[in-house]
């Protein structure tokens, strides 16, 4: 059954458990997850994630993350993971997913929130909830890794207040 986060994630906050997210990366993992799934009577969330846009596409994949939530037994949410662009956003909610998650991490902090807060505004009329992230993780993907200490990349709290507030997301990475 085809959910939003929102919801999942309450009831995953109350009875104390995880919801696990898995990436579709072709039509045989994502029958896998949601058999598995069905097996444990457990809900989770099929993601796209785009460092996969150039093996299968959203306007490929989308469709087919779709029927096979709509198809499940469990509970199944339908999320754009790490999208990168607003656009992105945009088109994945278009097609139907009941979740994205905007990353302007990498933008100014007052940048991330207003469009943090548009994409909030939009996928909130599509009924979709919204994860985004603030603050990042160190990686070294292009070879560009320069020093830095730990708290260089602790989220601040009063930040990640403020942000909350004035985006109104569901979820915060």
């Amino acid at each position: 059954m085809l959910v939003n986060m929102k919801g999942m994630l309450a009831d995953a906050a109350k009875g104390g458990f995880a919801v696990g997210g898995f990436n579709f990366a072709s039509l045989e993992s994502g029958t896998g997850a949601v058999r598995a799934s069905e097996e444990m009577g457990v809900p989770f969330v099929l993601e796209h994630a785009p460092a996969h846009e150039e093996y299968v596409p959203l306007e490929v994949s989308g469709p087919i993350m779709l029927m096979l939530a709509r198809r499940a037994k469990t509970p199944v949410a339908v999320h754009l993971d790490h999208g990168d662009s607003v656009e992105l956003c945009l088109k994945a909610l278009r097609l139907g997913f009941t979740s994205v998650m905007f990353d302007g991490s990498a933008l100014p902090y007052e940048e991330n929130i207003r469009q943090t807060a548009f994409v909030c505004k939009v996928a909130h009329e599509f009924g979709a909830t919204v994860e985004a992230e603030l603050g990042s993780m160190p990686h070294n993907l292009k070879g560009e890794l320069k020093e830095y200490t730990p708290e260089d990349f602790y989220t601040k709290p009063d930040e990640a207040k403020r942000f909350v507030e004035e985006t109104g997301v569901d979820a915060l990475a």
